[in-house]
């Protein structure tokens, strides 16, 4: 039946397209669906006591109880605070906002940046109320004080945003 060198040649590239196409079916369909079904998971996983969601139904409400042994919730609900129970796969989405590492290195790098201005203020000038920062910069940083000076205010608090200048309503 294959005598020939060409027929059983041409069955192998036929083989190599289905495993192509597998490949590619796999990394496009298969891999994300599993990630996400697992990032669902640890979600619920990871409810509490106190969290606003939302089910599966549209249903919002607060956790007030989770009983693991049933692998349940109990919601509140409403301004009349109705009790529903509900199986941890109803859990469509977890609405609280919760604090993560991501967001407490944006607050250290904000305290950080404002003791930065400070100590710039403190060794600049003994004055307060004066304008700092010139051709050389404080720090000799150069340019770049020209752009936007700072006024220290006579309480010596650094403000955070330097005001606009000249008039108001041409912005309206």
């Amino acid at each position: 039946m294959f005598g020939n060198g060409e027929g059983a040649g041409g069955s192998w590239w036929i083989i190599l397209i289905y495993i192509g196409l597998f490949a590619v079916l796999y990394f496009l369909l298969i891999r994300p669906n599993s990630k996400k079904k697992k990032q669902e998971q640890e979600m619920r996983n990871n409810i509490a006591i106190g969290d606003d969601i939302t089910t599966i139904g549209g249903i919002q409400g607060r956790i007030i109880a989770i009983k693991e042994d049933e692998d349940a919730f109990v919601i509140e609900t409403g301004p009349d605070r109705t009790k529903m129970k509900f199986k941890k796969w109803a859990i469509s989405s977890v609405d609280t906002v919760k604090d993560t590492p991501a967001d407490k290195t944006k607050e250290d790098k904000l305290k950080a940046l404002q003791e930065k201005r400070e100590a710039g203020c403190d060794h600049q000038s003994s004055q307060k109320g004066q304008i700092r920062g010139g051709p050389e910069g404080p720090d000799g940083a150069g340019p770049a004080d020209l752009l936007a000076p700072a006024v220290v205010p006579a309480d010596g608090t650094v403000p955070l945003a330097v005001p606009p200048v000249g008039n108001r309503r041409q912005f309206l």
